[in-house]
């Protein structure tokens, strides 16, 4: 092993951001904004097993105790506004919530959202099962499956599947070689993580009747009945999602069995987020950015691969060979058991996306390295977004899901609100830009292309008067100057080999 992949700094380490769960709502309306306390966390529901049943004779989900998600008030709106940012000023608190469309004088607005979500749950309730799921139940007759319920999803299963022992193929309980309880438990999490860092916790609440339903299915005929074609071009290919009907169709196997639950999460924020959108912009169709989408979901989930069906898919080569799902997967069972400090290989500096390309694609390419660049790129640009701004962020993310395109929603919402929050009153259209370094100039002229040139042609070195998030984050021309350098050089090898000789 060469030394410098001792030295992986924690930015290639699982992260899972989250911002605080929000406090119960007492019912009716509040005009005057009381303090503003600190939020504590809520009780989590555990997973609970139903009797095993004939799927296509499954029992009504009977809806859990609901008196938690109550109808919040300004006062609660106000409070997980000021948990994003301690220093918020009230009057800030008033005018950020505006932004959100929320007048916080009154209740009639957060009113008004909060049944919106409501009569979405209806539409989804009435839409009943997915063409999907009728296919399922259809091929499934003579399999008996079983099911167990959490707070937000219902995951259903087969009895047994076939699996290889000692040379044979013998049938064996489905949790033996597939545990149940970590899939459900990260969809639970993904979807409290997700709605949190929208600011959507009180919401959006899929319970009871309206749970997710996760179906597993095993039998490689079944799959390939159901599957879809553009599926082969995504994050996640073993997962397809109805997103009218709010389930999730997922393709097990022994290649994919160690990522199952980061498979699920990334679908699960995906969903998310198409919801939220549809809220917003009042559209049932709306779509935030590709990058968006595939960085937020990609770090609640802590996706670190390509899922494909024949199992985790990251670069080419590495280490001077190639490097396959088999590959993939010691480094992800290593990384798990904190053997190693990271889960994947680094990216190579030459090969990276361009600014522009990462946060203007609108598909994506077919190249699962591709792909794997993109993930990375895009996950690490949504963490810096969120890490310095959480508040800024929840802007940013209604501005996107009204249609703007991310440089006037980030000058226009991230940048202004952020800007705000620290005490600068200079609006980030008209500030000045802060002069930027001749390479960081010559390598945005080719920013367009697939990646960026001018990386590699001299050794990577550290600058120790990088960027500052304040300079970065000013306006969108800064942020897409300093990009390349604060955000994505750090993801690749040889930015770590600089920062392994510069330790010595």
């Amino acid at each position: 092993m060469k030394p410098w992949t001792l030295l992986f700094p924690p930015i290639l380490s699982l992260t899972l951001f989250a911002a605080p769960p929000l406090p119960p709502s007492a019912e009716g309306a509040s005009t005057n904004l009381p303090p503003l306390p600190s939020l504590s966390n809520g009780p989590t529901a555990p997973p609970t097993t139903t009797a095993a049943v004939e799927i296509a004779e499954e029992a009504p989900v009977q809806a859990p105790e609901e008196a938690h998600f109550s109808k919040p008030s300004p006062a609660d709106i106000a409070n997980a506004i000021r948990a994003l940012s301690a220093t918020a000023t009230r009057d800030q608190v008033i005018r950020i919530a505006a932004t959100l469309g929320w007048d916080l004088r009154t209740s009639r607005d957060i009113d008004d959202f909060f049944q919106l979500m409501r009569a979405h749950d209806h539409a989804v309730l009435q839409r009943g099962n997915s063409v999907t799921t009728k296919r399922v139940l259809e091929l499934a007759r003579r399999v008996p499956y079983t099911r167990k319920s959490s707070q937000h999803f219902l995951i259903i299963y087969p009895r047994t599947v076939s699996a290889p022992l000692q040379g044979k193929i013998v049938s064996k309980p489905f949790e033996e070689a597939y545990p149940v309880d970590p899939i459900l438990a990260a969809a639970d999490a993904a979807f409290r993580k997700t709605t949190d860092l929208l600011l959507m916790s009180r919401f959006m609440n899929w319970a009871g009747k309206v749970r997710g339903r996760i179906y597993l299915i095993a039998d490689p005929a079944e799959w390939n009945l159901i599957k879809r074609t553009g599926m082969s071009a995504t994050p996640v290919q073993i997962v397809l999602t109805e997103d009218d009907t709010r389930e999730f169709f997922v393709f097990v196997n022994p290649m994919v069995k160690d990522m199952l639950e980061q498979a699920v999460s990334f679908a699960v924020a995906e969903l998310v987020m198409k919801e939220y959108a549809a809220a917003v912009a009042k559209q049932q169709r709306a779509r935030l950015p590709v990058f968006f989408v595939t960085g937020l979901a990609g770090e609640v989930s802590g996706l670190t691969a390509v899922i494909t069906e024949q199992g985790p898919q990251q670069v080419k080569r590495w280490k001077d060979r190639p490097f396959t799902a088999k590959d993939v997967l010691h480094l992800h069972r290593r990384f798990s058991k904190g053997a190693i400090s990271y889960s994947h290989p680094p990216l190579v500096e030459r090969q990276l996306n361009s600014f522009d390309r990462v946060v203007e694609l609108t598909s994506y390419p077919r190249d699962e390295e591709q792909i794997f660049y993109h993930l990375l790129q895009s996950r690490a640009l949504v963490r810096y977004l969120h890490e310095h701004g959480a508040l800024p962020f929840v802007v940013l993310s209604k501005e996107l899901a009204q249609g703007k395109i991310f440089e006037r929603a980030f000058d226009g919402a991230y940048a202004r609100v952020r800007l705000e929050l620290i005490g600068e009153t200079t609006s980030a259209s008209t500030t000045k830009r802060t002069p930027v370094r001749a390479q960081e100039q010559k390598s945005q002229r080719g920013s367009r292309t697939a990646g960026t040139k001018e990386a590699g042609k001299k050794p990577t070195t550290l600058d120790k008067n990088a960027a500052t998030p304040d300079e970065v984050l000013k306006s969108y021309r800064n942020l897409r100057n300093y990009a390349r350098d604060t955000i994505f050089l750090p993801l690749t090898e040889e930015y770590m080999r600089a920062q392994a000789a510069q330790a010595q």
